[in-house]
């Protein structure tokens, strides 16, 4: 499934349970209704995020790096974040020699371009956790659907 169907696949399960919300709960259809106005926002940043990787030709070993460098990003309860902060380095200092080796010409200027991409990517995570956390702070029971998808034991 590509990221576009699942935000779809997302957004008409939201859909679907606002409608049967609606019968059941209107408090509950308005939180819906929020979290797919969320969602939907999301997916456009995304879409933000997909184009401006495509218009600067970003091949697949970039993208794997730039992944990384997200995966392995400062979360909020980490203990150990120095840690983190040193695989960090380890991608962002690979991501570079591979720039420089791939691109003679600008490579200080493509460089400095994916950094921006992964400030982006970077929101778009923060996002996505901030959703998450909320769900669970709320303690709110999501569709099972999205709770396995966004990694929410509800």
């Amino acid at each position: 499934m590509t990221d576009m169907e699942t935000f779809t696949a997302i957004i008409r399960e939201l859909e679907a349970e606002r409608n049967t919300a609606l019968q059941d709960n209107k408090v509950l259809q308005n939180e819906l209704c929020q979290v797919t106005q969320e969602v939907i926002q999301t997916k456009r940043y995304w879409e933000s995020c997909k184009i401006l990787m495509y218009s600067m030709k970003v091949d697949n070993a970039e993208y794997a790096l730039l992944t990384a460098i997200v995966i392995f990003s400062e979360r909020p309860s980490l203990t150990e974040a120095w840690k983190v902060e040193k695989i960090q380095e380890i991608y962002l200092e690979a991501l570079k020699a591979y720039v420089d080796n791939r691109v003679r010409h600008n490579s200080t200027t493509i460089f400095a371009k994916l950094l921006s991409v992964l400030t982006e990517l970077r929101t778009l995570g923060n996002q996505n956790s901030e959703l998450c956390f909320s769900f669970k702070l709320k303690n709110k029971k999501l569709p099972p659907f999205l709770a396995e998808i966004w990694d929410v034991i509800t």
